[in-house]
């Protein structure tokens, strides 16, 4: 009896269930898009800033190198070479 009841709400719903499962499932797509799409602008941002400061500190390194090859003593202090 339990499972002629089922059959018949299936077969009168289940184009509806059908269309739910659908529904949630473009929903969840459409959130793990976004979920992902927003992890990896967080990465790039993370990344150019990292790039940057690379950078400032190889430009910081090579002014003291270059201090020191040309026989004179960098002032950490002033940020100087004297």
């Amino acid at each position: 009896m339990l499972q002629a009841i089922a059959a018949r709400l299936l077969a009168q719903y289940g184009v509806y269930l059908l269309i739910a499962i659908g529904a949630v499932g473009g929903f969840a797509g459409y959130g793990i898009h976004k979920y992902n799409q927003g992890w990896r602008d967080a990465i790039a941002g993370v990344a150019s800033r990292n790039s940057e400061a690379i950078n400032a500190v190889r430009g910081a390194v090579s002014k003291v190198d270059d201090c020191s090859a040309n026989g004179g003593f960098w002032d950490a202090v002033s940020g100087v070479c004297r």
